[in-house]
């Protein structure tokens, strides 16, 4: 599989030069009888074939599957008979294409005709055990590259040739490595499936189960990613007995040929897949290899709509505690639930002006709160829904609802400042009251413990009067300002140095993409455990993030909904992130860019 940075069919700005130089070897796969020779001509060949050429093409032994599948044939016509019509399952047309290729497909597979037609990644062939390399693999790995295709290499597993270690250590040598520190790349793949070795390869379900555990552990402490599985689930029952543990080390991609099926079945161990081979033929290229799709649901928290969606964020969090409430229409008022939520670990729930939507009182009816808290005003959020909201708590009484409000948004976010924190707090964060993206960017940083401060809001020329009042309360040990001159004026700036002792630091860039960069790579350091990205043209879903994000120490960037902005890119590669997270459905940020995302994760 593989991965490159791209976006709704277009090439991002976000592709840096990667070195093209893995180790590979230059000559072709030996062949007992010579035929191996005629075979790169694009399409993979019968079995039979490729047990002489010593040269398996992932689902070499792959059959139209179900739970309780047996092993797949070896002859016939689903055995990778080219005279057969090969089974075809139906995936949802929402799911990204992609392709995998093979030493058999050589230099044929039309790249250009694939990017036209939607197609956005490919995985590649590397390694068969100890002794095979592709002799194509740098070459349709760069040609793949050039088209703009997200790129991960596999390796064909051969638990009947050697051991787990030696091969995963070679996988890294011939292909693997390319998956280190690169942007654009996917983790690094196992096939596991059907060798020549016989059932299973020949050996115990025990020992298949430690043959992978080993080879996922190795490539895992040679890369620092999370490799991927690529198995079916007959195989996986009868060959590792159904094992449940290596899913939690692993990602899945499944191989389900199953004509008709629109979800395949998945193996004991994983509750969902991230990469799905649905047949083993390209309907537009019969020299692409095998057809794939990624998971649009993989790693994206996201519900029906903005309410749904702060739902399901909202899940992360414990029951019991304190649940705060902001407008899912109006951004201004809850600009300061978002940093307030995080400081008490809290969830942020979305509703509307005069109701609550059934997911969300389902929701809070879960977390039985002791205590909600609404922000905003009743412009915002009208006294009815207060009432309405007050059988959800604990103690079932209006007493353990709140609001945190003024006659403003300005004076909405001095009030949440002065009643969350204390005189001598060690950090201010203040953002124009006038647009969402800065404020929303520095959420996360505001309510993370160490770096925890009230978030407040000031025109682009003026504190507000009440601002002001609070600023003097709270006579905070630092401030940072968020946004350029375009946003808050240096006149501004130099007001708010008469309210601290400290430092006065401002995290600016020329668009609110920028901000969010300069933000993320000065407060956060590289290799952090998890981005979240939000789309950076509407305001709920970063909102709602900003407490989640908090828990973990990790940073909020903005993205456009079909592509990934310059700066975005830039503090995605700087951080290196374990893992990339989106928030929102497919209309806020598309599954290609999604994708594309999952392309900057390090782990």
């Amino acid at each position: 599989m593989g991965s490159v940075v791209l976006a709704a069919g277009v090439i991002t700005a976000a592709l840096p030069a990667q070195a093209e130089a893995p180790s590979t070897a230059t000559t072709a796969p030996a062949s007992a009888d010579g035929q191996c020779a005629a075979q790169a001509d694009g399409r993979t060949p019968s079995l039979a074939v490729q047990d002489a050429c010593g040269d398996h093409a992932m689902g070499s032994s792959q059959a139209t599957d179900s739970a309780t599948a047996a092993p797949a044939p070896t002859a016939g016509p689903q055995a990778r008979s080219l005279a057969a019509t090969p089974p075809t399952a139906s995936p949802s047309s929402s799911y990204v294409k992609g392709v995998d290729v093979s030493w058999y497909q050589g230099l044929n597979t039309n790249w250009t005709n694939l990017a036209a037609n939607g197609y956005k990644f490919t995985f590649i062939k590397a390694t068969e055990s100890t002794s095979y390399v592709n002799s194509y693999f740098q070459q349709q790995w760069a040609n793949a590259r050039s088209h703009g295709f997200l790129r991960g290499a596999y390796d064909f597993g051969r638990p009947d040739l050697g051991g787990a270690a030696a091969e995963a250590q070679y996988f890294y040598a011939h292909g693997a490595s390319l998956a280190v520190g690169q942007t654009g790349t996917l983790p690094p793949v196992l096939d596991i499936e059907e060798t020549p070795g016989g059932a299973c390869s020949g050996i115990s379900q025990a020992a298949m189960v430690s043959w992978i555990s080993t080879w996922v552990s190795t490539i895992k402490g040679l890369t620092g990613r999370t490799p991927i599985i690529y198995t079916r689930a007959g195989w996986w029952s009868q060959c590792t007995g159904g094992n449940t543990t290596i899913g939690k080390s692993a990602l899945l991609w499944v191989a389900d040929w199953t004509t008709g099926r629109t979800s395949p079945a998945l193996p004991s161990g994983w509750g969902t897949w991230s990469f799905w081979q649905y047949s083993d033929a390209v309907a537009i290229d019969a020299n692409a290899g095998d057809a794939d799709v990624f998971n649009s649901a993989f790693n994206r928290i996201a519900g029906d709509d903005r309410f749904a969606t702060s739902v399901e964020v909202s899940k992360s969090f414990s029951a019991g505690g304190t649940v705060y409430l902001a407008s899912g229409a109006q951004f201004p008022d809850s600009l300061s639930a978002s940093a307030a939520a995080g400081i008490s670990k809290s969830p942020v729930l979305l509703v509307s002006a005069n109701s609550v939507p059934s997911t969300v009182a389902a929701r809070l009816a879960a977390l039985k709160p002791a205590k909600i808290i609404v922000i905003g005003g009743s412009d915002a959020v009208h006294d009815s829904v207060l009432s309405s909201v007050s059988r959800y708590t604990q103690s079932g009484s209006a007493a353990s609802v709140q609001r945190e409000s003024g006659l403003d948004r300005y004076e909405t976010s001095a009030a949440v400042a002065t009643t969350n924190f204390s005189k001598g707090v060690g950090h201010v964060y203040v953002a124009s009251g006038e647009g969402y993206p800065d404020a929303l960017s520095a959420s996360a940083v505001a309510a993370e413990s160490s770096k925890a401060g009230p978030l407040l809001l000031v025109t682009r020329n003026a504190i507000p009067a009440t601002v002001a009042t609070a600023l003097s309360k709270l006579q905070p040990a630092s401030i940072t300002v968020l946004g350029g001159p375009d946003v808050i004026s240096q006149s501004v700036i130099d007001r708010l140095k008469t309210y601290t002792t400290g430092a006065v630091t401002s995290f600016a860039g020329n668009t609110r993409y920028g901000t969010g960069q300069q933000i993320a790579v000065n407060e956060f350091s590289p290799g952090v455990a998890v981005a979240y990205v939000a789309s950076g043209t509407n305001f709920p879903d970063a909102l709602v993030g900003g407490p989640l994000a908090a828990l973990s120490n990790a940073p909020v960037l903005m993205t456009l909904p079909g592509s990934t902005p310059a700066e975005t890119a830039q503090a995605l590669t700087y951080l290196k992130p374990k893992k990339i997270v989106v928030l929102g459905g497919a209309n806020a940020i598309t599954p290609a860019e999604q994708l594309t995302l999952q392309g900057y994760a390090a782990g």
